[in-house]
């Protein structure tokens, strides 16, 4: 059950083809998503995976998303309390974060755009915190792999 409720409003059709891709697993954070075969790497760390475009990697803006549970890519928001204060605060003034309500595997949550030229999307599902990290680079792609983020385990 989502501690978040919201509509979500209607999403463009993808138009990058999915068909071929591999499918990364955490069972310890419990999460999976798709992501394209070619050129893309899995890194895994303590509290967090990272998927990342090893053509770009190198660049000043690389392709890179980071998933995680339970920590978010700030850090100071671990407390699920915390983390309702900071959503609640970006739905009140959505105009300064670009705050969009948005809706992963039929759980809502709230991405916004920071001036720190990332975006992030942050949702609790069953009292875990969810945090995906996007720096800019390929949109479609990231919304495919986005909407293929599914949690498991719970």
């Amino acid at each position: 059950d989502a501690s978040i409720h919201s509509t979500s409003s209607g999403q463009a059709p993808l138009s990058t083809d999915t068909s071929g891709w591999k499918t990364y697993r955490n069972e310890k954070y419990g999460f999976e998503f798709q992501y394209p075969s070619k050129n893309f790497e899995i890194n895994e760390y303590d509290n967090y995976a990272t998927l990342t475009d090893s053509l770009t990697k190198y660049e000043k803006r690389p392709f890179e998303i980071q998933f995680s549970r339970g920590v978010l890519s700030q850090g100071v928001y671990s407390k699920i309390s915390n983390l309702k204060d900071l959503i609640q605060s970006y739905r009140s003034s959505p105009e300064r974060f670009g705050v969009k309500e948005i809706n992963i595997a039929g759980f809502s949550g709230v991405e916004s755009n920071f001036i720190y030229d990332h975006t992030e999307i942050n949702f609790i599902i069953n009292n875990y915190i969810y945090s995906i990290v996007w720096t800019p680079s390929d949109y479609e792609i990231w919304r495919s792999v986005i909407r293929a983020f599914t949690p498991i385990n719970l």
